[in-house]
């Protein structure tokens, strides 16, 4: 599947996801949506798909009647060669299939736009490392005082920094946990809670699907949707990690928990003069997600799986084609003036017949019964 047909299908994906958030957002775990976006993710940069009978995009498939619309065409005067039917019939493996019927002029644009892309996001992420080089270091016992819930074999790292304004974690082998300097002014409670949400941000490896979220943008820089799945996602993100917060502490600390983000809020603003209006309205999000946060049944979970499931068939799978050529042996007759028929195989043509007009063209079936 080439570049455009991924994102275009890739836009039908996002579009249902956006819907199934939009009209169940408190009632499935906040997780199965990151695992919804995941799945689209990596639909958009596989460059094949998985054949699914019942996908939607059937409804689409050019290949249900290849043999008629061939028919139509050389019916009514075409100029289909012999070579276009060679390519229909069999199209070219690359080893960048990604690049098949594009214009060179797109290519290069689009080459750009990604290298454009990628460096924005590698320069981010660069910064953010030696910012973070600076930081003060917790000691071996004051780490595990504070993340006494670790049972990850990989050892984290706790640093206390004084350029962030936020809690971030990085680092996929070794994960380091970075906490503002002036959060010192909360409570132990707090920080734990903060400990917590990072941790689960580390044992779900959101790191990584962050990563490859970027490479997605970085391919398909050109469709708005697929920004759109980054801010979502993101978003996502964090309300799985706040419920995971709330079902680790349980569902008394839900009015804790919010008022700790509050707390942080406050702080945070105090030390920017011009808090950010979008991280504001994403903290009075989450909170009212934290509040809405109730146990879900064991019917719940098994539905999600399914709504999974559904949606990486129906959506994420491609459509199974109905023409196959795998096993058939297309054949190519040319009849002289003297009337006498010579047969070729349309994988091996003689370069002097390739660029013939095609007359018809039609299917034999095993019976030798013609379509």
């Amino acid at each position: 599947m080439i570049l455009m047909e991924k994102s275009i299908t890739g836009i039908f994906l996002i579009f249902v996801i956006m819907l199934i958030r939009l009209f169940m957002p408190d009632k499935i775990p906040k997780r199965t949506f990151v695992i919804l976006w995941f799945i689209s993710i990596i639909h958009l940069l596989l460059p094949f798909s998985i054949p699914f009978r019942f996908s939607i995009y059937s409804v689409f498939n050019s290949n249900k009647n290849i043999l008629s619309a061939l028919s139509f065409l050389t019916q009514n005067d075409s100029v289909l060669s012999i070579s276009d039917l060679k390519m229909l019939l069999y199209e070219k493996e690359s080893i960048f299939p990604f690049f098949k019927n594009l214009p060179p002029w797109f290519i290069w644009v689009w080459i750009a736009g990604s290298l454009i892309c990628a460096l924005f996001f590698l320069h981010s992420y660069l910064r953010f490392i030696i910012k973070s080089r600076s930081s003060m270091v917790l000691s071996q016992k004051e780490t595990e005082a504070i993340l006494n819930f670790d049972t990850l074999r990989r050892k984290i790292k706790i640093l206390i920094s004084d350029k962030i304004d936020i809690p971030l974690t990085y680092g996929l082998f070794n994960p380091v946990i970075i906490i503002p300097e002036h959060y010192n002014l909360i409570n132990d409670k707090d920080i734990r809670y903060i400990a917590y949400h990072e941790y689960v941000h580390i044992k779900n490896f959101d790191s990584a699907i962050k990563i490859i979220a970027t490479i997605s943008v970085a391919v398909h820089w050109f469709n708005p949707f697929v920004w759109i799945l980054y801010i979502l996602l993101s978003r996502d993100i964090e309300l799985s990690c706040d419920e995971s917060v709330i079902k680790y502490f349980g569902r008394k600390s839900k009015k804790e928990y919010a008022n700790a983000l509050i707390r942080m809020e406050e702080i945070k603003s105090s030390f920017i003069p011009v808090c950010n209006f979008f991280n504001k309205s994403l903290i009075e999000k989450r909170i009212l997600s934290i509040m809405r946060i109730k146990k879900k049944s064991k019917i719940i979970t098994v539905f999600s799986c399914l709504l999974v499931l559904s949606v990486s068939f129906l959506f994420a799978a491609s459509e199974k084609k109905s023409f196959k050529t795998a096993g058939s042996k297309p054949r190519v007759y040319m009849i002289n003036g003297n009337g006498e028929i010579t047969s070729y195989d349309i994988k091996n043509l003689p370069g002097k017949i390739k660029e013939r007009k095609i007359i018809s063209v039609i299917k034999i079936d095993k019976n030798n019964n013609s379509e």
